[in-house]
């Protein structure tokens, strides 16, 4: 159980940190759950604590973590959009 505590704290972390990173290590988990190989983030998981880890992930995410996280993003693209035309006429 700790370990799967554990693998949920990471998953969390890493969508808060590094959110382009979480859908690479989503997919990981897939493909190890669909061949039912160990996941290298999570070796110490079985296949079904691996399929219930995503199953309670997706459950728990909080769409306004999502809709924040766009909008970050959206504010970020602009940021820089006006960065670079500020460069350029100069």
């Amino acid at each position: 159980m700790k370990n799967y505590t554990t693998a949920k704290h990471v998953l969390n972390a890493i969508a808060i940190y590094e959110p382009d990173a979480l859908i690479l290590e989503v997919e990981a988990i897939t493909r190890c759950i669909q061949k039912g190989k160990k996941c290298d983030t999570f070796p110490k998981l079985s296949r079904k604590e691996l399929a219930r880890l995503l199953e309670e992930f997706l459950d728990e995410a909080d769409e306004g973590l999502l809709i924040e996280r766009t909008l970050t993003r959206i504010l970020h693209e602009e940021n820089v959009r006006s960065f670079i035309r500020n460069v350029l006429s100069s």
